[in-house]
């Protein structure tokens, strides 16, 4: 399960944040054997339940089947410039809800934040680091953080 989390994670950065280029994607399987694809022989990438990924050659048709048990690493070799992602990037917090303390993800480093309560009130501020931000002075409840242009939604337990 852990795997396919990270896969689709890695899936959903190619689908979501990169520009249409050209890129490579290697499996490595747990024997040692190693193939490349690149995004030009790619038709399809899937999942087929909890265990399997399936690939769709675009040339053939050919489809390849991978145990997610078989698979040691799954990579992308391809250097990537920040003008590889779109401007606007995903930005989440995490875990959210949250008792304690939250971290948001995929903001600029020193990046500054607000948090306000459900009725308007500022509650909290900062700077995005790369450390967790304490919110055990919050009340349960539902609050807001705004980073930028963008504004989140969090829950405090």
């Amino acid at each position: 399960m852990t795997k396919r989390v990270l896969l689709v994670g890695f899936f959903a950065v190619l689908i979501v944040g990169i520009k249409a280029q050209s890129f490579n994607m290697v499996i490595q399987t747990m024997d040692g054997n190693e193939e490349t694809w690149t995004s030009e022989t790619l038709k399809n990438i899937y999942f087929e339940g909890d265990t399997m990924l399936i690939i769709v050659e675009s040339g053939s048709m050919t489809t390849h089947s991978y145990l997610l048990a078989d698979i040691q690493k799954l990579y992308f070799p391809t250097v990537l410039s920040v003008r590889d992602f779109q401007q606007e990037s995903a930005i989440f917090v995490y875990p959210n809800p949250s008792q304690d303390q939250i971290r948001i993800i995929g903001a600029t480093y020193n990046q500054p934040f607000q948090i306000y309560a459900i009725d308007g009130r500022k509650v909290g501020e900062g700077c995005i680091s790369d450390e967790f931000i304490d919110i055990t002075h919050l009340a349960k409840g539902f609050y807001l953080v705004k980073i930028g242009t963008q504004t989140l939604k969090f829950s405090k337990l």
